[in-house]
């Protein structure tokens, strides 16, 4: 029996709890319904990032599924450590890390000047493998 993929698209604008809880709600015994949101990185975020141990950061991923360079990018757990309350249980929170390009370097946030690269987050309600 195979399993039927579908995905939806939203406007990161929606990223709300709100927003989440409808997501969960859509899924049934016959459907599980995967999802990520993402939103812009606010002090909060920045604060927690901060924290994180240089050890905390894997290789993150290409596209064709191969690991970038040490060099290149990043990934790293940030669940619990901002944005405590109101989640799903069970949502993680996930923070990317890349070597900033030419076009990005005018908006950078000070942490983001400080340490040489540029932060985004998501919430997911996938799961560890």
């Amino acid at each position: 029996m195979s399993e039927k993929r579908e995905a939806a698209h939203l406007d990161g604008a929606g990223a709300t709890h709100d927003l989440h809880e409808h997501m969960e709600k859509l899924t049934t015994t016959r459907r599980r319904v995967r999802f990520t949101t993402g939103w812009t990185i606010t002090p909060v975020d920045e604060a927690a990032i901060a924290e994180l141990p240089e050890h905390a950061w894997e290789c993150s991923l290409k596209q064709d599924g191969d690991l970038h360079d040490d060099d290149h990018s990043g990934v790293a757990e940030l669940t619990g450590l901002n944005r405590r309350e109101g989640w799903l249980k069970g949502m993680r929170l996930i923070v990317r890390r890349v070597r900033p390009s030419g076009r990005h370097t005018e908006n950078l946030t000070s942490l983001e000047k400080k340490t040489g690269w540029k932060y985004s987050i998501i919430a997911t309600n996938i799961t560890k493998l």
